[in-house]
This record gives structure tokens, C-alpha cells and sequence, in this order.
């Protein structure tokens, strides 16, 4: 039995357990390119559904929340000028921005945005102990991606085989990736075939040791991995970016709202997350 986890508070909500029923795909090695591995099986785990009420849809909620339970990292990506990229939470971890443009985002506020390909463009947040994450984790951010030729990477710790780690990404195939690695030369593996371009998402990605790896869009699942998932993830030695990967890969698209959590949150929680932050 899993240890019980704080609810997560969002705009004053407490988000519960939800049920859901999702088809999985799993893959173990290759790099981003290769052709990869796949198994489809129904992901027939589920938690008791409860009501919760939420903001509506697209309420302006600008006051940050940035204590939320286990919320590890927030950058809000909206300073609209510099290179500091500043963590609201107390973990105080401060990215520096490469590259990008600081552009118009949703409800008024700045975004950042980056030409994809090799260009170098990033936040760079360095390998600090709070990113070093062996349990549960969630992902999550707001992109608005123009083009998928690039390996896109959204949020990654991770690089190329014998060190792989986390990386969510948009691929050139147009499909959204989750990747956990299982251990140096491995991972498992979950994806969305189809992801909306230009236009402004709320995605998330969810590792639940020895469970599942999920993709969230605009709060609901999309898809479910749950075989062959580990109890445990293994930590890349590479630095932790944001719009790109250790080695490669920045996403051609606007990003927002950059968050890290220490634990797996359920398909409630990442609801009211969306609809909380809403565009």
C-alpha cells in the first residue's frame, strides 16, 4: 500500500482521487529518432471519484500559489526581461535564461519563448539536490508549440544514452512524450500521437513509482503507461533545463507557468490545476 500524501490545494480547493480508464504505451531504450518499441494494454487501475468544485474555466487566478504540498519548483516565466528566472517556491531555484524572446503570453501576462532546433536556447537550472527525484513526480506547465521540428524539449533532466534521467517533449512526429528512465540506457515511456500546435495548452506528466507514467492535457488524461514501470526513477547527472535538453533539442514554441512536484498528483488535482490557471 502506497503511503497516504497530502491533498494538494489549488486556488483554496482540496483536489481528491479520480477514476479513470486510459490505454497504455510502454517502450524501454532508443533515443529520440530511433524507432521505438511499443506494447498497447488498458490501464484499468482506478481511485474512488469524489466531487470538488473549481474556479470556472479561464478565471483570472494571478496571485500565485507557490506553497503548495510537495510543489518543489514554480517559475512563473513572466519577469518580461533579463536572464534571472526566478522560483517562486522556497526552494529558490533560480534558472538562468539563454536565448528566448520574451513575448505576449495568456491573460496579459509575459511568456518566453524560444526557436527550436540546436540553437542553445534554454533556462538552465543547473543539478541541485531538490531536482534530484528518486519517488513520485509531476510535471507541468502551460506551451504553446508552433513547430515540431526540433525534438521539442519542454522540461527535461536528461541526455542522450548512459545518462538518461526525465525529458517531456513535443516530438517531430507531432506526438507529446513523457519519459522516466528505469536506468542509464533505459526508461519507460508514454504519448500522446497528436499534439494541437499553435495554440495555448496546459500539459502535465506524471511518474507513479511502480504504477504508472501518465500525460495530462488541459486536465484530463490523454495516455497511461503501466507496464514494466520501476519502483524508482533513476537521476541523470545532467542539469535540469527548461525549453530544452542537457544536449540538444529546444522547443519552437512559448512557454508559461513552469511547475515540479515531488509526488505523483491524481487526475482531480491536475484538473483543478488547469482549470484553476485556465486560458
Amino acid at each position: 500500500m502506497r503511503p497516504h500524501s497530502a491533498p494538494l490545494v489549488v486556488g483554496g480547493l482540496v483536489a481528491l482521487a479520480a477514476a479513470c480508464t486510459e490505454f497504455s504505451t510502454v517502450t524501454t531504450g532508443g533515443d529520440a529518432g530511433e524507432e521505438l518499441r511499443e506494447a498497447s494494454v488498458p490501464d484499468n487501475a482506478t481511485s474512488p471519484s469524489v466531487e470538488a468544485s473549481a474556479p470556472e474555466a479561464g478565471a483570472d487566478t494571478s496571485t500565485p500559489r507557490c506553497d503548495e504540498q510537495d510543489l518543489v519548483g514554480r517559475w512563473r516565466l513572466d519577469e518580461g526581461s533579463g536572464t534571472r528566472i526566478s522560483d517562486c517556491t522556497s526552494s529558490a531555484l533560480v534558472g538562468t535564461l539563454y536565448g528566448g524572446t520574451w513575448v505576449e503570453g495568456r491573460k496579459g501576462r509575459k511568456a518566453l519563448s524560444f526557436v527550436g532546433g540546436d540553437t542553445g536556447a534554454r533556462i538552465d537550472l543547473g543539478d541541485p539536490a531538490a531536482l534530484k527525484l528518486e519517488g513520485g513526480m509531476t510535471l507541468s506547465a502551460w506551451i504553446n508549440v508552433r513547430t515540431v521540428a526540433s525534438y521539442g524539449r519542454i522540461f527535461a533532466k536528461s541526455a542522450s544514452d548512459g545518462d538518461r534521467g526525465w525529458d517531456l517533449f513535443v516530438d517531430v512526429d507531432g506526438s507529446l512524450d513523457f519519459r522516466v528512465a528505469s536506468g542509464p540506457n533505459d526508461y519507460v515511456f508514454t504519448s500522446l500521437r497528436t499534439f494541437p500546435l499553435g495554440q495555448w495548452k496546459h500539459v502535465a506528466a506524471v511518474f507513479d513509482p511502480g504504477i504508472a507514467v501518465r500525460l495530462y492535457v488541459d486536465g484530463k488524461v490523454v495516455a497511461s503507461t503501466t507496464v514494466g514501470i520501476p519502483a524508482a526513477q533513476r537521476n541523470s547527472t545532467r542539469p535540469a533545463y527548461i525549453g530544452a535538453r542537457a544536449d540538444c533539442c529546444t522547443v519552437d514554441g512559448a512557454l508559461e507557468d513552469v511547475r515540479i512536484y515531488r509526488r505523483a498528483l491524481t487526475a482531480t488535482e491536475l484538473d483543478l490545476l488547469f482549470k484553476a490557471n485556465g486560458p
